[in-house]
């Protein structure tokens, strides 16, 4: 990390850190859902599993270097495509 924070920029770091947080967290509940038997509706799976298979932290690293500012990340297409992206790494999976 060390080496990678002298060339990403300040917000693609803070990005990387928060999906791969949010990424952790979802891994835990997961692990809590098996343990408990918890089955959950179609919906609220592919929401947790939408971060739990790792797709925004990886996506999160490609970006590092490019200087994306939040608001590109955070524009309603992006985000769509992502998600879009995303259930179909989900369905391939």
């Amino acid at each position: 990390w060390a080496r990678t924070i002298k060339v990403a920029s300040e917000p693609s770091q803070r990005r990387f850190i928060e999906t791969f947080d949010d990424y952790c967290q979802s891994v835990v509940q997961q692990a809590a859902d098996r343990s408990q038997n918890h089955l959950r509706d179609v919906e609220s799976y592919l929401e947790n599993r939408r971060e739990n298979i790792g797709a925004k932290p990886s996506f999160a690293l490609l970006e590092l270097d490019m200087n994306l500012p939040d608001e590109v990340i955070e524009h309603p297409t992006i985000v769509n495509l992502t998600t879009w992206a995303i259930d179909m790494i989900i369905l391939g999976n």
